[in-house]
């Protein structure tokens, strides 16, 4: 005798359902002199719309419900490849001091102080 636990519902489709077909791709040869980005996520779509640099090569059909991908065209060398950690504060470089009188919150000043007074010009006066 065979005992069945659960039976499985029909999915309903929801906006996860589609996630998985949301992608970017880019593709990038030596050989062009461009980079061309087919997309099917919404901001991607949004910011390359807004970038003046970026060319709209293919659209879907208007009626088209099912494929929302679009394909665009940027110069080569708009896309790039960070080789290091960016963080979050620049070195200062040597010899550089900042001022340290409060300001009116009581913290720091931290502007760029001359060598002379060890103040900013706005505390120097």
């Amino acid at each position: 005798m065979r005992r069945v636990f659960a039976e499985q519902a029909d999915l309903k489709p929801n906006a996860t359902d589609d996630a998985i077909e949301r992608e970017t791709v880019i593709t990038w040869s030596d050989a062009d002199q461009a980079i061309h980005i087919s997309t099917s996520q919404r901001t991607v779509i949004t910011a390359l719309t807004n970038n003046p640099s970026a060319k709209l090569i293919e659209a879907p059909a208007k009626g088209d419900k099912e494929d929302r991908t679009q394909v665009f065209e940027l110069p080569l060398g708009f896309v790039t490849f960070r080789k290091a950690k960016r963080t979050g504060r620049k070195q200062m470089p040597k010899g550089v001091a900042l001022c340290g009188e409060p300001t009116k919150s009581g913290e720091p000043c931290k502007r760029i102080a001359s060598k002379a007074t060890g103040k900013c010009p706005r505390h120097s006066s």
